[in-house]
This record gives C-alpha cells, structure tokens and sequence, in this order.
C-alpha cells in the first residue's frame, strides 16, 4: 500500500489509499500487530508529497517504531513534510 501512495499522482489518489489504511486500522483487532515496517522506510525514503500522505497514515497505528519515524521525519530538511496543513493534523491526532 505504500508503494500505491508513492505512485500516486494526485491527492484523490493518495486520499483513496489513505482510506484503505485507516479501514485496515479499524479492523485489526485488539492485540493484532500490523508491520510498519513499509512504512517507516517510506517516511525515510519517500518524497514530500508521499512522506506527508504516509505522516497521516502513520497516525492509525500506535507502533513505537512508527512514532520514531515520524518524528524523524518532521525533521525532513526541506522542511516540506511537516509544515503542511495535513502533517500538522497527523501530529495532532497521534500525540492526542
């Protein structure tokens, strides 16, 4: 699924995927421990507008290895991925 957010081309795409991932993190149950891992590379290794996509993404799962991530990767150093409007709202709701 992360590689489908790196093909997309435009944001309804890229909403579309993320729609599935939140659908994937409604329906894992208790205890159930999804990888992240795709994700995580992702966020290190993705674009801007992929790595913003996955910082809202990443917000569906609660993974210490995800949250390391994405703090890492609010530090992106064109500073693209964390300043947009929806990165802000992913860090709201997974700090909240």
């Amino acid at each position: 699924m992360v590689q489908l957010l790196t093909l997309a081309k435009d944001e309804a795409a890229r909403a579309e995927v993320r729609s599935v991932f939140e659908a994937l993190a409604d329906r894992t149950v208790d205890g159930q421990k999804l990888d992240v891992k795709p994700i995580v590379q992702g966020l290190a290794d993705a674009n801007a507008e992929t790595r913003i996509a996955l910082l809202q993404v990443s917000a569906f799962f609660a993974d210490a290895g995800l949250r390391a991530a994405f703090r890492t990767a609010l530090k992106d150093p064109a500073g693209q991925s964390a300043k947009s409007p929806a990165a802000q709202c992913a860090i709201r709701a997974m700090w909240n």
